[in-house]
């Protein structure tokens, strides 16, 4: 990959990808005319984006939290709809699923093969044990 696009405000803007490395586990990126820790600090809490033709393929049972935005969220016994996916949160243990219920409460669920039955992307829908949810207070 040699180009990120990156949001300034309301638009988006591409830029040239001139060096990549790890540190501690995460990628770090150098951009072309970024060339200063002060110029750096601007680019704190930006939004990246890659066009889908350029992301990289996932292994097996593993999503990108863009896809999972919106999945319907179906009570895998009754089949009834329970709300949608409206965020990711990631922790060390497991991924939770922020879910909005029909009656706009938010609930969280733990992204584990417990609670999650089946992960649909392509038909927008994530099967659940709904023995896994809390709500939020």
């Amino acid at each position: 990959m040699t180009e990120i696009f990156v949001r300034r405000r309301t638009e988006w803007v591409k830029m040239k990808i001139i060096a990549t490395s790890f540190v501690g586990g995460r990628p770090v990126l150098k951009f072309d005319g970024i060339n200063s820790p002060e110029d750096a600090a601007r680019m704190v809490n930006l939004d990246l984006a890659v066009p889908r033709a350029q992301i990289f393929e996932l292994p097996e049972g593993s999503f990108y939290i863009f896809d999972l935005i919106d999945c319907d969220v179906i009570d895998a016994t009754g089949g009834t709809k329970i709300g949608k996916i409206k965020d990711v949160e990631q922790f060390p243990a497991n991924d939770v699923y922020v879910v909005e219920k029909l009656d706009g409460r938010l609930s969280r669920l733990a992204a584990t093969k417990d609670f999650v039955k089946e992960i649909d992307i392509d038909g927008k829908r994530v099967l659940i044990d709904t023995n896994g949810m809390s709500d939020d207070t």
